[in-house]
């Protein structure tokens, strides 16, 4: 996903089908024409959704607070390391002042929505996130270009940024050497 493609993406997440279902009625139902297509991937399983994540940009992503798996602080958290610049929504059907600053603070939502959401407003705050998550990507690559006009980066580099979500590392575990002696 790049600032310039046209369209939107959201992933949603919710792990009650009903209300995945209700959020994709709602937002097919109000989206502005001038920012379509609405490509919608939606999932009930939150390791489903970051296993989507790890190969497809999005604009947005939509995620309920109480989950079976992993709460959505914790899904969002992830999120933010894979895929930085996507816009981070919350949905909560408790109105948790402790769960709010967590999701702000710790996971970077930048709203927190309650339910039963109102169409219209839900609609408004998924627009305002693309545009944000745009305008991150938009200055993300002008910082490279000048990184790449001052010699300061490869240019492949700077493109692979661009076309790509970051690249994940997978950390090994620490092991002192008396231990790791000791393994097979």
């Amino acid at each position: 996903m790049t600032a310039s493609e046209p369209g939107s993406s959201v992933l949603l997440l919710d792990d009650e089908p009903a209300i995945v279902a209700a959020l994709q009625r709602s937002l097919r139902a109000h989206w502005p024409r001038a920012i379509q297509p609405l490509r919608l991937q939606s999932f009930t399983d939150a390791h489903a959704a970051l296993g989507h994540l790890l190969t497809h940009p999005v604009d947005v992503v939509v995620c309920d607070y109480r989950m079976p798996a992993m709460d959505g602080i914790d899904f969002l958290r992830r999120v933010r390391s894979l895929q930085p610049d996507a816009g981070r929504v919350l949905l909560t059907g408790t109105p948790d002042l402790a769960a709010v600053l967590r999701a702000v603070n710790e996971a970077g939502a930048e709203r927190v929505l309650l339910k039963p959401w109102q169409h219209l407003e839900l609609v408004d705050v998924l627009v305002r996130s693309r545009a944000d998550s745009r305008q991150r990507r938009s200055e993300a690559a002008r910082a490279d270009a000048w990184r790449v006009a001052q010699g300061e980066l490869d240019a492949a580099e700077a493109e692979r940024r661009r076309s790509s979500v970051p690249e994940v590392i997978t950390i090994q575990p620490y092991l002192p050497s008396s231990i790791a002696e000791d393994l097979p």
